[in-house]
């Protein structure tokens, strides 16, 4: 349970990626953030990075619109 101040309170569940999400709300609980919470997934040539379904952080590619091989971050 959650209390007014927002911590874990009552039964510990613990909180593993230490994000302030009790284990038992946290819908990512090894990886700190929730789905949709914003990230950085360490690739340069990716844009607006979210924490998708899999708990893990993905990008958006963003692409190679003059066709030399790379990508447009470079």
């Amino acid at each position: 349970m959650i209390n007014a101040s927002c911590q874990c309170a009552g039964t510990p569940s613990g909180d593993t990626d230490g994000d302030g999400i009790c284990n038992a709300q946290d819908n990512c609980p090894n990886l700190a953030g929730q789905i949709g919470s914003a990230c950085n997934d360490g690739n340069v040539c990716t844009t607006n990075d979210v924490i998708n379904a899999s708990c893990q952080c993905a990008g958006t590619p963003s692409g190679d619109t003059d066709g030399d091989g790379i990508c447009n971050c470079a």
